[in-house]
């Protein structure tokens, strides 16, 4: 039993000697010169997607005003053709924001809650149509 077992002789390190071998990190002047240049060029990408949205931002601001205004409501709610311009015109600056790449969390942030915003519009077109459809349904009724 003087003999070591089978498990301690087989983790035994093959190379008894471990060499060092010495890294060396430093940064060039062009290593440092690249990263300046990707950080500015990272910062000119996020200032033009936040361009982008502030402007689409502008554009779903006037599309909630105008469905602030009674009148507006009422053309939604009586006519098909209104309601589905105001879709075709939320959906096409949906397809703006998703065109949009999220370069940094900042803008993804922002890029989502202007599409919850949009989302919002609609669902609010929607439930202004369907209290319309519930309102005939209930004249066609009481007509009979």
């Amino acid at each position: 039993m003087d003999s070591p077992s089978f498990r301690t002789r087989r983790f035994q390190p093959k190379f008894p000697s471990v060499r060092e071998i010495p890294v060396n990190f430093f940064r060039s002047q062009s290593a440092t010169s690249a990263l300046k240049i990707q950080k500015i060029f990272k910062g000119f990408l996020v200032r033009k997607s936040v361009k982008r949205i502030k402007a689409i931002k502008i554009q779903v601001g006037e599309i909630e005003e105008m469905l602030l205004k009674s009148e507006v409501v009422e053309l939604v709610r009586k006519y098909e053709r209104e309601r589905a311009r105001m879709n075709e015109n939320l959906m096409a600056l949906l397809l703006k924001l998703d065109s949009i790449p999220g370069i940094d969390s900042g803008v993804r942030d922002c890029r989502k809650s202007m599409i919850r915003r949009s989302i919002a519009l609609q669902e609010r077109i929607d439930a202004i149509a369907l209290v319309n459809l519930e309102n005939t349904d209930v004249c066609e009724v009481q007509k009979r």
